[in-house]
């Protein structure tokens, strides 16, 4: 990294469930580096959670020689977690298996090609599911008009859109 670039890694969550490895393993200066708000959780004994120079450090030692303050060990509540191959199949109808998913993705062709059956699509919804708050809710309640029955009429109204 030139002595000009600079990075900054925020507002992100770096988990480790079952592998008790480093989330961060880190060395040199952190004058080009910025670390900020990112929320950290690991299965690996607490004290070993980064490791810095070769060494394993606790979250308060990272917070110490990183700068960020504002690091925390606080997991989001994630939407929908557990989302997988086989749950999405289930959602297209197919068998909610990672084989129904794959015997219906080599059906295939360039005349029958359908995006849901992409690694995109697979991908788009199981990053879906580690949202941290569910896309805001939009209903329209009323659109009728009682300016008579005649000729067509414009309606105009406000959306809100509410968390």
């Amino acid at each position: 990294m030139s002595s000009t670039a600079s990075v900054r890694v925020a507002a992100n969550t770096f988990l480790d469930p079952d592998q008790g490895s480093c989330l961060v393993d880190h060395s040199g200066g952190f004058g080009a580096l910025t670390f900020e708000g990112n929320h950290y959780s690991s299965s690996a004994v607490p004290g070993s959670w980064f490791c810095e120079a070769g060494s394993h450090i606790s979250l308060a030692q990272w917070r110490t020689v990183s700068g960020e303050t504002t690091a925390d060990d606080q997991v989001p509540a994630f939407i929908d977690p557990g989302r997988n191959i086989a749950s999405y199949a289930g959602t297209l109808g197919l068998a909610s298996s990672i084989e129904g998913f794959v015997a219906a993705a080599r059906l295939q062709s360039r005349y029958t090609w359908d995006p849901q059956l992409t690694a995109m699509a697979v991908n788009d919804y199981i990053r879906a599911g580690y949202a941290t708050t569910a896309p805001p809710a939009l209903s329209i309640d009323d659109t009728g008009t009682s300016e008579g029955d005649s000729g067509t009429k414009a309606l105009t109204f406000d959306v809100h859109l509410a968390p």
